[in-house]
């Protein structure tokens, strides 16, 4: 099993609201290297302020103990941004989907990519979303999926 190497920041590197965030992180990995709460508070903090490599390792550090975790997925996705990876991203989104289909602030992500022209609309989008709407109504939040829905025709039409 491997060990996540954390890179130490000066407190001047770290934002003001990250800081309480980042220091428990570190402390709570010296502990507990796979603490997914941690990880993901260090991942982002790196991320925030531009160590996108060092976010990447630190939120797949997380995949050993669970690949299919949507929010690692997620963040590995905005990561990909960053780096402009952009595919992988929406690949890393369409992951986390099947792990939570109707989270429409994944959708929003996918939809940022095509309505920036940053890849091209894929009409799996429509599919998920569909399918997504068939779930329990207490899960699905239907208006906002129905604008995503609404928004993504709207960019294939441009």
């Amino acid at each position: 099993e491997n060990t996540l190497e954390v890179i130490k920041l000066k407190n001047s590197q770290i934002p003001e609201d990250r800081k309480e965030a980042y220091n428990n992180a570190v402390e709570i990995l010296n502990e507990d290297h796979l603490d997914r709460v941690s990880l993901l508070n260090l991942g982002y903090t790196y991320k925030i302020i531009g160590e996108t490599s060092a976010a990447e390792k630190t939120f797949s550090h997380f995949l050993q103990v669970d690949q299919y975790d949507p929010d690692i997925l997620f963040a590995i996705g905005r990561v990909k941004i960053d780096q402009q990876q952009y595919e992988i991203a929406e690949e890393k989104f369409y992951e986390a989907l099947k792990q939570f289909p109707a989270n429409f602030l994944i959708y929003e992500e996918i939809l940022k990519l095509y309505d920036e022209g940053k890849v091209e609309p894929d009409s799996e989008f429509r599919t998920r979303i569909n399918r997504a709407m068939e779930l329990d109504e207490d899960q699905v939040n239907h208006e906002k999926l129905r604008g995503l829905l609404n928004r993504f025709s709207e960019i294939e039409n441009k």
